[in-house]
């Protein structure tokens, strides 16, 4: 086996996967996996099993994690029910669970300066790492929600028998297992693998009195089913909400007045709600007002607004419009819709441009005054153009630019300056 241990590289998940299920449910689960341990199996199929090896500690300053990993295996199978009882087996999410319950140790082990070892949040780390693996496994997400859930609340039984739970922290404990109530129930009394006689009756009666503690609330207040007072619509109704999450929060708000105080009823429950606002956080006060149906009317999201003009107009009003139309945006509840003069004697009193005949004829006029020589007549497309016009129109064309226009107007009206 050792030998062709690499070859397991080539089977797929699903396959392995398969068989690591026959062996965790067979009667004697430990002896395969020593077998697949020892072997190098485990270096491919479960290498955070494997990793448990090397946390032996050579001064003996805390338990071999491996052997006791194993043998907590094994003391979850004995917990076991028949078919008529909470977990009948074999339960392959129990003992799946007792096998990596400790896989988080390696990776938090500290040694620290009193000469002790510390394994902090191993439970989450190895929650982490159980989903990981089962993952690349490929085993059904149920099944992996609920073996990491037993991971990561193995240890929040320890320190009940230090410091008395109130009612709220033992409704909490429930909720939090919710269906694993009774595999959790069994893991942890299977993690108490202590040679200490007295620690151990220790540990069991404490776990007794946390059981009959969760069977009186049980009995009192059917806490399979912990809801709040009110349902979503009576809190709609009583805050004038819309369904949104602030109707959530409000719920959540007398659920956990729920769990501290036990059943209120109605009308406690109606009057805690609207003088509970200074208990709730900030963020939930802000998330009420900003979905009540009295906080006002809300504005819309920005929107870029989107602008076609006539094509007639596009060349005489780009230089005004173009940055505008980029850059503008609008915040109000409904569309601007913007209305382009369709043509240049608009609504607003704009003048048509003047055409280049005109604009000749005030570039000459503004020249003539400046040097004092009188003005230039009116000039338009309809009226007879002057000789000297016309010889400057059949020497340079009709289309010749203003500059040369001038000069020639100029020359043939007056001497030029420099003559």
């Amino acid at each position: 086996m050792e030998s062709m241990a690499g070859r397991l590289e080539i089977v797929s998940a699903e396959r392995i996967r398969a068989e690591l299920e026959r062996l965790v449910i067979s009667p004697w689960p430990r002896r395969g996996l020593e077998l697949m341990v020892h072997t190098g199996v485990a270096d491919i199929v479960l290498p955070e099993l494997s990793a448990l090896v090397s946390t032996v500690d050579e001064h003996h300053r805390h338990k071999d994690v491996y052997q006791h990993t194993l043998t907590v295996l094994d003391q979850a199978i004995d917990l076991e029910t028949d078919a008529d009882g909470p977990v009948p087996g074999p339960d392959f999410i129990l003992r799946f669970a007792a096998l990596m319950h400790d896989v988080g140790k390696p990776a938090t082990r500290r040694f620290e300066s009193n000469g002790t070892v510390s394994f902090h949040h191993h439970e989450l780390v190895g929650a982490k790492l159980t989903r990981k693996r089962m993952k690349a496994l490929r085993f059904d997400k149920a099944t992996i929600d609920a073996v990491s859930e037993l991971v990561a609340l193995h240890l929040r039984f320890h320190g009940y028998g230090e410091a008395k739970w109130t009612d709220s922290a033992v409704r909490r404990y429930v909720a939090d297992a919710g269906e694993l109530l009774e595999r959790l129930h069994r893991l942890t009394r299977a993690d108490c693998t202590t040679r200490n006689k007295r620690k151990a009756a220790y540990l069991s009666a404490a776990y007794d009195d946390l059981e009959e503690r969760i069977a009186a609330l049980r009995a009192q207040e059917e806490l399979d089913a912990i809801r709040p007072d009110l349902d979503g619509d009576q809190i709609m109704e009583i805050l004038g909400l819309r369904p949104s999450k602030a109707v959530k929060m409000a719920r959540d708000y007398l659920l956990d007045l729920r769990m501290e105080q036990g059943p209120l009823g109605e009308e406690v429950a109606r009057e805690a709600l609207l003088r509970g606002g200074h208990r709730m956080s900030s963020a939930d006060r802000r998330g009420v007002s900003k979905h009540s149906k009295n906080a006002g009317t809300r504005l819309p999201k920005r929107r870029r607004v989107s602008v076609v003009l006539p094509l007639t107009t596009v060349e005489l009003a780009f230089r005004q419009y173009a940055r505008f139309l980029r850059r503008y945006t609008i915040t109000y509840a409904e569309r601007l819709v913007f209305v382009a003069p369709s043509n240049a004697n608009d609504d607003r009193g704009r003048r048509p441009l003047p055409s280049r005949a005109e604009a000749t004829r005030r570039r000459l006029a503004e020249q003539a005054r400046r040097d004092g020589e009188g003005t230039i007549p009116k000039t338009s497309a309809s009226s007879t153009p002057s000789a000297p016009k016309a010889d400057f129109t059949q020497l340079h064309g009709s289309q010749a630019g203003p500059r040369r226009a001038q000069e020639a107007a100029a020359r043939s009206t007056h001497k030029h300056p420099r003559c």
